[in-house]
C-alpha cells in the first residue's frame, strides 16, 4: 500500500501533468516541465507512468473520476426521460465549463492532429468503460418496459456513447450559434427518439354528423 508522501508525490504528477498537457496538447507538452512542476525527477516520472502516452492515460482516468463522469441513470428517482435529459445536460455543462474536460473531450473528437488514432481510441474505450454503470440501469430500465425489448443494450449503450461524442464534434464548429442548453435538449430528445420510439400524440376524435334522414314522415289528415 502507497504511503501517504507516495500518494501526494502521485498527485503532484498527475496534477502537473494535467496541466501541461491541457495547456500545451498532447504532443507539445513537455515531460521535463511535467516533471519539475511535480519536484519529481525525470526517471522518476518514468519509472512511475512508463512512457508519455501512459502518463496522459492516467491523467485522463483522473478526470474521469473527478470531472468527466458519463451521464447517470438513478430509476429508482426519476423517470428514464428525466433521467436522461439531466445526465447529458450535466455532461455537456461539464465540457463547456471545466477546462481539463474540455480539452480530453476535444481530444476524442478532433481529427485535427491533437492526438494519433490509437491514443484517441484508447480515450474513448476508457470513457465506455466508465459508463458500464449506465448500462446496467438501461437495462433494467428494459426490464421494466421502460424501453424497447428489441433493442440490443450493449449496442445502444455504445451507440449513445457514439452519438454524444459525434455531437460535440459537431459542436465545436457551431459553438458561438448553439448554446449548450439547446445542445443538451436536442442531444437528448434525439436519444430517446431512440430509445422510446416517436413521442405517442392522442388520437384526434372525429366527429360524426348524424346522417339527415331524407324519409319525411306521413302525417294522417282528418278527413
Amino acid at each position: 500500500m502507497p504511503t501517504l508522501r507516495q500518494k501526494q508525490r502521485n498527485e503532484r504528477m498527475i496534477h502537473a501533468a494535467l496541466e501541461e498537457f491541457s495547456r500545451q496538447g498532447f504532443h507539445q507538452a513537455s515531460v521535463d516541465a511535467i516533471a519539475r512542476k511535480a519536484e519529481v525527477s525525470k526517471a522518476t516520472l518514468y519509472s512511475h507512468f512508463g512512457t508519455k502516452e501512459a502518463l496522459f492515460l492516467a491523467v485522463f482516468d483522473q478526470v474521469l473520476r473527478t470531472t468527466l463522469r458519463p451521464p447517470h441513470l438513478d430509476l429508482q428517482s426519476l423517470p428514464l426521460e428525466e433521467n436522461l435529459r439531466c445526465g447529458i445536460r450535466h455532461l455537456v455543462t461539464q465540457v463547456a465549463d471545466t477546462p481539463e474536460a474540455r480539452f480530453f473531450f476535444q481530444c476524442m473528437t478532433s481529427d485535427s492532429g491533437l492526438l494519433g488514432e490509437e491514443l484517441r481510441n484508447q480515450l474513448a474505450n476508457r470513457f465506455i468503460a466508465a459508463s458500464l454503470g449506465e448500462m446496467k440501469e438501461l437495462s433494467q430500465a428494459q426490464k421494466a418496459g421502460l424501453v424497447s425489448p428489441h433493442l440490443d443494450v450493449e449496442l445502444v449503450h455504445h451507440a449513445i456513447i457514439g452519438v454524444v461524442l459525434q455531437a460535440f464534434r459537431f459542436w465545436w464548429s457551431r459553438e458561438s450559434t448553439i448554446s449548450t442548453g439547446s445542445l443538451a435538449d436536442q442531444l437528448t430528445d434525439f436519444l430517446l427518439f431512440g430509445l422510446l420510439g416517436p413521442p405517442s400524440s392522442p388520437s384526434k376524435a372525429v366527429s360524426k354528423k348524424r346522417p339527415t334522414s331524407n324519409v319525411k314522415k306521413n302525417r294522417g289528415k282528418h278527413p
